[in-house]
Protein backbone atom coordinates (compact mmCIF):
# COMPACT_ATOMS: atom_id res chain seq x y z
CA UNK A 1 0.00 0.00 0.00
CA UNK A 2 1.30 3.41 -0.78
CA UNK A 3 2.26 5.92 1.89
CA UNK A 4 -0.67 8.22 1.09
CA UNK A 5 -3.23 5.50 1.81
CA UNK A 6 -5.35 6.23 4.91
CA UNK A 7 -6.45 2.86 6.28
CA UNK A 8 -8.50 4.59 8.98
CA UNK A 9 -10.98 5.86 6.37
CA UNK A 10 -13.67 3.41 5.23
CA UNK A 11 -13.89 5.07 1.82
CA UNK A 12 -10.16 4.62 1.27
CA UNK A 13 -10.37 0.94 2.28
CA UNK A 14 -13.24 0.36 -0.15
CA UNK A 15 -11.34 2.11 -2.94
CA UNK A 16 -8.35 -0.12 -2.19
CA UNK A 17 -10.56 -3.22 -2.56
CA UNK A 18 -11.92 -1.86 -5.85
CA UNK A 19 -8.36 -1.49 -7.12
CA UNK A 20 -7.57 -5.03 -6.00
CA UNK A 21 -10.70 -6.38 -7.74
CA UNK A 22 -10.76 -4.39 -10.99
CA UNK A 23 -8.10 -3.35 -13.46
CA UNK A 24 -7.70 0.24 -14.62
CA UNK A 25 -9.57 -0.13 -17.91
CA UNK A 26 -13.38 0.36 -17.82
CA UNK A 27 -13.36 0.07 -14.02
CA UNK A 28 -16.77 1.62 -13.38
CA UNK A 29 -18.63 -0.15 -16.19
CA UNK A 30 -17.15 -3.45 -14.98
CA UNK A 31 -18.37 -2.77 -11.44
CA UNK A 32 -21.82 -1.85 -12.73
CA UNK A 33 -22.02 -5.07 -14.76
CA UNK A 34 -21.00 -7.18 -11.76
CA UNK A 35 -23.01 -5.42 -9.05
CA UNK A 36 -25.98 -3.66 -10.62
CA UNK A 37 -24.87 -0.41 -8.96
CA UNK A 38 -24.51 2.39 -11.49
CA UNK A 39 -21.08 3.23 -12.86
CA UNK A 40 -21.74 6.85 -11.91
CA UNK A 41 -22.04 5.91 -8.21
CA UNK A 42 -18.84 3.85 -8.36
CA UNK A 43 -17.06 6.75 -10.06
CA UNK A 44 -18.34 9.20 -7.43
CA UNK A 45 -17.04 6.94 -4.69
CA UNK A 46 -13.71 6.44 -6.42
CA UNK A 47 -13.31 10.20 -6.99
CA UNK A 48 -14.15 10.77 -3.31
CA UNK A 49 -17.39 12.64 -4.02
CA UNK A 50 -19.46 10.22 -1.93
CA UNK A 51 -19.02 7.67 0.82
CA UNK A 52 -19.50 3.96 0.07
CA UNK A 53 -23.03 2.68 0.52
CA UNK A 54 -23.92 -0.49 2.35
CA UNK A 55 -24.88 -1.96 -1.03
CA UNK A 56 -21.43 -1.20 -2.46
CA UNK A 57 -19.65 -2.85 0.44
CA UNK A 58 -21.96 -5.88 0.24
CA UNK A 59 -21.39 -6.14 -3.52
CA UNK A 60 -17.61 -6.03 -3.14
CA UNK A 61 -17.80 -8.62 -0.36
CA UNK A 62 -19.32 -11.09 -2.83
CA UNK A 63 -16.09 -10.95 -4.84
CA UNK A 64 -13.61 -10.25 -2.02
CA UNK A 65 -15.17 -11.81 1.10
CA UNK A 66 -11.81 -12.05 2.84
CA UNK A 67 -11.67 -8.22 2.97
CA UNK A 68 -15.18 -7.69 4.40
CA UNK A 69 -14.23 -7.27 8.05
CA UNK A 70 -11.32 -5.03 7.11
CA UNK A 71 -13.45 -2.90 4.77
CA UNK A 72 -16.02 -2.27 7.49
CA UNK A 73 -13.88 -1.92 10.60
CA UNK A 74 -10.33 -1.41 9.44
CA UNK A 75 -9.38 -4.60 11.25
CA UNK A 76 -9.17 -8.22 10.14
CA UNK A 77 -8.82 -9.89 13.50
CA UNK A 78 -11.66 -12.36 13.07
CA UNK A 79 -12.00 -14.50 9.96
CA UNK A 80 -14.87 -16.53 11.41
CA UNK A 81 -18.18 -15.81 9.74
CA UNK A 82 -21.38 -17.80 9.86
CA UNK A 83 -24.84 -17.30 8.42
CA UNK A 84 -27.33 -17.40 11.31
CA UNK A 85 -30.21 -17.97 8.88
CA UNK A 86 -28.85 -21.41 7.91
CA UNK A 87 -29.58 -24.52 9.89
CA UNK A 88 -26.57 -25.72 11.88
CA UNK A 89 -24.99 -22.28 12.25
CA UNK A 90 -24.53 -22.65 16.02
CA UNK A 91 -22.69 -25.94 15.59
CA UNK A 92 -20.48 -24.42 12.90
CA UNK A 93 -19.63 -21.52 15.19
CA UNK A 94 -18.89 -23.94 18.04
CA UNK A 95 -16.48 -25.84 15.75
CA UNK A 96 -14.65 -22.60 14.99
CA UNK A 97 -14.40 -21.77 18.68
CA UNK A 98 -13.20 -25.28 19.55
CA UNK A 99 -10.61 -25.27 16.79
CA UNK A 100 -9.46 -21.79 17.81
CA UNK A 101 -9.13 -22.81 21.43
CA UNK A 102 -7.23 -25.94 20.43
CA UNK A 103 -4.77 -23.88 18.36
CA UNK A 104 -4.29 -21.38 21.19
CA UNK A 105 -3.58 -24.21 23.65
CA UNK A 106 -1.01 -25.70 21.27
CA UNK A 107 0.73 -22.33 21.02
CA UNK A 108 0.70 -21.86 24.81
CA UNK A 109 2.32 -25.28 25.22
CA UNK A 110 5.12 -24.45 22.79
CA UNK A 111 3.77 -26.72 20.04
CA UNK A 112 3.75 -23.85 17.53
CA UNK A 113 4.97 -24.89 14.08
CA UNK A 114 7.21 -22.55 12.25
Amino acid sequence: MDNLFDATDIRERVIWVIDDFVGASHKFAYLEDRTGISARKWKNLYNRVQQPSTEMIAALAVYRPYFLSWMISGSAKNAIQVDPTKEGWAEELARYHTRGLHEMLKEDNGDKKG
